[in-house]
């Protein structure tokens, strides 16, 4: 039997946060909102804080677009 090609998921990707949620990884997540209330929109979000919630609608649910480095342990963003 042949395989049909099948999309290649990072498990990062295929979960999904919900406002108010402990980030667990710092990065760009989309944040989708009520289809009828906004359009999706990338915010970044730090690790250990929590995702931001919607003003409007107060719902919403964020996936890892990106993640970001760890600059704390490179030298040239050592201050002094």
């Amino acid at each position: 039997m042949e395989r049909q090609d099948e999309p290649e998921y990072n498990p990062a990707e295929l979960l999904e946060y919900q406002p108010g949620d402990v980030v667990p990884q710092s990065g760009v997540y989309r944040f989708v909102h009520d289809p009828g209330h906004a359009e999706p929109e990338e915010i970044s979000a730090i690790k250990g804080e929590l995702f931001p919630t919607c003003r409007h609608c107060g719902d919403g649910r964020l996936t890892l677009v990106d993640n970001a480095f760890n600059v704390a342990g490179i030298e040239q963003f050592q201050s002094g």
